[in-house]
């Protein structure tokens, strides 16, 4: 039997938290910053002041794009790729949501909105990278 990597609540707040102080620290704009487990369902979710309102759902777009598309969103941003052609409408082609993944198989997002596609993709994945 293989173990899949597993993420639970502590575990998302620490990532959120992690990627909102550094974007405190760069001086950029306010995000919002969520991440969710296997299935796709919110862990963790914070918003700093000032970021837009529309970030949350950005935010749980993204999740679920990198988790049911099995790959960062980044890969579909500027392609040319119509997100209404995947019948899905909680598919998004902007970047800043990565998936996490064990042994090949995704267990986790974690996704930014609230700058441009390339800076949310540069944060959720350095935050990635930590894990």
């Amino acid at each position: 039997m293989d173990t899949v990597k597993w993420l639970g609540h502590s575990d998302a707040v620490s990532i959120v938290r992690g990627i909102v102080t550094a974007a405190a620290r760069d001086g950029g704009a306010p995000v919002t910053v969520g991440v969710a487990g296997a299935d796709g369902v919110l862990l963790a979710l914070e918003r700093m002041d000032g970021a837009p309102a529309l970030g949350v759902n950005m935010v749980i777009a993204k999740l679920h794009t990198a988790i049911v598309g099995v790959k960062d969103t980044i890969e579909r941003h500027g392609k040319g790729i119509n997100p209404a052609d995947y019948n899905d409408p909680h598919i998004t082609s902007y970047g800043g949501g990565v998936a996490l993944r064990d042994q090949g198989r995704v267990f986790g997002a974690v996704a930014v909105s609230g700058r441009t596609p390339e800076d949310d993709h540069r944060l959720a994945d350095t935050a990635r990278r930590k894990l």
